[in-house]
């Protein structure tokens, strides 16, 4: 068996996965219900809320989504994010939305000045600041989005094709085993995760793709 790996957009990941590009994303993709009537999830992996990256002191006071939608500021997002999604529905429109690549591109457009926020998971954020020390920019504590009116959690799993079940069943049976003997917890911490981005074990991947 041969396996590889190719690095794309975050916006190509779906359509490249359902086009039969490859077979597999491990790109952290956050579960929503709307990504689950177009791919197949496994469990949940692990839980990344959003955090916000500003400017330090934070001269605005955003701490929410709807806070950027009131305050009338630029939002960097990451094109075909979740955090894409909860912005448009917390009202913010895309004449105030710079989507972005890369999540480096999103870490230096508020750097530069030409956002003056940037939302992404709070796990990516942190890896780009402790890339780029110094730059004048701050994260905000990570928070639980809302979306159509109901607090979400962002859990993110590893995404296939619908259909393809035996693949799912065989990947959720190994990540299971990773989670409860304690390696998903070794094989992550390098990667800035810790106790409290494991999932619940009660979370599932069918709970998350409800609409509600």
């Amino acid at each position: 068996m041969w396996a590889g790996c190719r690095r794309c957009r975050s916006a190509d990941l779906v359509p490249g996965l359902r086009d039969g590009q490859f077979d597999l994303v491990a790109a952290g993709m956050t579960i929503t219900p709307e990504r689950c009537g177009l791919v197949a999830f496994s469990r949940p992996d692990f839980v990344a809320p959003p955090a916000f990256l500003l400017p330090e002191g934070n001269p605005r006071g955003i701490g929410t989504f709807q806070g950027v939608a009131r305050s009338g500021v630029v939002l960097a997002v990451l094109d075909g994010s979740a955090e894409l999604a909860y912005a448009r529905a917390a009202g913010i429109g895309d004449d105030r939305l710079l989507v972005v690549d890369t999540q480096s591109g999103l870490f230096r457009a508020v750097v530069d000045g030409r956002a003056q926020a940037g939302a992404l998971t709070a796990i990516s954020l942190r890896d780009e600041l402790r890339r780029n020390p110094g730059t004048g920019v701050e994260i905000t504590r990570p928070f639980e989005p809302t979306l159509g009116g109901r607090t979400v959690v962002p859990a993110a799993g590893f995404a296939m094709r619908t259909g393809d079940d035996d693949l799912r069943a065989a990947f959720d049976a190994e990540l299971a085993a990773l989670q409860e003997s304690g390696e998903w917890a070794r094989i992550t911490e390098p990667f800035g995760l810790g106790a409290d981005n494991l999932p619940d074990p009660d979370l599932t991947t069918g709970t998350l793709c409800s609409p509600g």
